[in-house]
């Protein structure tokens, strides 16, 4: 399953859709705005998360008259590299120590781009070398991609065998798990395709009305929820706005559903429970225990701006036919001064900033 840049969630928002009848559709135009990214880019697909994988170069490395001259002891890489956990060499007959590698640029890493021998401590037994063939001559395992960062996801909620494909979480002091999130649970990474409601064990504390201005629910334990996500009293939806105590300020009918009467108590639900895929980007899928901590990959914010923006795009030309018109976003001439002028639209402008930041140059080297 190839890593998203914006979630199922984040997308809806930004279209002001409620109910799940455009979920697919939506899912779509998100794994479609990411692999437009990674090919805008010049990167690998789903290279904003990273990737526990070998990667063989040819050696010595091709060039031509453009680029600088490689030296014996630099090794130029044709991705975005975080880790190294183990180098060969002439065929992966000889091994290279991690210890003598330097991974660099040094002062502007992670990600790195090359790895040189450290000249001023190998005893020679440390070098990139042909075998038999050139060909796949180098091979560097590690961990690819631009960056490991990660924010808290909350913890599991029981324990995980390596098979089970339906997931419960906990509340996440830090962070919300939506659809489209990578997950890492200890060294294993999974993908988040869907969720579904799940028992929170809180319950009301009061009656409530079936009223939009009834804005305040009590509750037994607001330790148990947290701010930002989806609760499920009977078949309304609420928005969590904030949680003070026990009392939470919520927003009535959500995402389309009607305001009902809840009895008190009623059952208070979220959905925790994932439908995720296990072992992604090169993980062993493994047995976790009851409580252990998961924390969720974060897409540089530009990138997750420039996918929704892509994914909305797409979804609104469906919507129109493919006429090029959307509300006269793309199509619209902004003339200031009363001079007509064009200017960038905002998704060509989230496109240049990210070209700026994160676009490689394509490689001349054969790898």
């Amino acid at each position: 399953m190839p890593n998203w840049y914006a979630s199922r969630e984040q997308t809806k928002r930004a279209l002001k859709l409620s109910g799940t009848e455009a979920d697919a559709t939506i899912d779509y135009h998100i794994e479609a705005a990411s692999r437009e990214i990674d090919r805008e880019l010049g990167v690998r697909s789903g290279a904003f998360v990273p990737e526990t994988k070998t990667r063989q170069f040819t050696w010595p490395q091709d060039s031509d008259a453009e680029d600088r001259f490689v030296r014996s002891y630099v090794l130029l890489l044709d991705e975005w590299l975080l880790s190294v956990s183990g180098i060969t060499s002439e065929n992966a007959t000889v091994t290279v120590p991690t210890s003598e590698v330097f991974l660099e640029p040094v002062n502007e890493g992670p990600p790195y781009t090359r790895l040189e021998i450290n000249k001023a401590t190998t005893d020679g037994n440390a070098l990139f070398a042909a075998g038999e063939s050139n060909q796949r001559a180098v091979r560097v395992t590690g961990s690819w991609g631009y960056s490991a960062d990660t924010k808290g996801a909350g913890q599991l909620s029981e324990t995980l065998t390596s098979t089970e494909t339906d997931v419960d979480i906990g509340p996440a002091a830090t962070g919300l798990v939506e659809v489209g999130d990578t997950l890492l649970c200890e060294t294993e990474q999974m993908f988040v395709s869907g969720r579904a409601a799940f028992d929170t064990t809180a319950n009301t504390a009061a009656v409530l009305t079936a009223s939009i201005s009834e804005t305040t629910v009590a509750v037994n334990n607001g330790a148990l929820l947290t701010a930002g996500e989806v609760l499920l009293i009977d078949s309304e939806r609420m928005l969590l706005l904030s949680i003070s105590a026990n009392n939470l300020s919520v927003v009535r009918g959500y995402d389309g559903t009607a305001v009902a009467s809840h009895v008190n108590p009623s059952d208070v639900y979220a959905f925790r429970t994932l439908t995720v895929t296990r072992g992604v980007n090169g993980t062993t899928k493994a047995a976790h225990a009851d409580a252990t901590a998961l924390t969720k990959y974060v897409v540089p914010l530009v990138i997750q701006r420039w996918c929704v923006a892509l994914a909305v795009a797409g979804y609104e030309q469906d919507q129109s036919g493919h006429t090029g018109v959307i509300s006269g976003g793309e199509s619209a001439v902004i003339s200031p001064g009363g001079s007509v002028q064009s200017y960038p639209s905002p998704l060509e402008a989230l496109r240049r900033r990210a070209l700026a930041a994160y676009g490689r140059p394509v490689s001349r080297i054969i790898v």
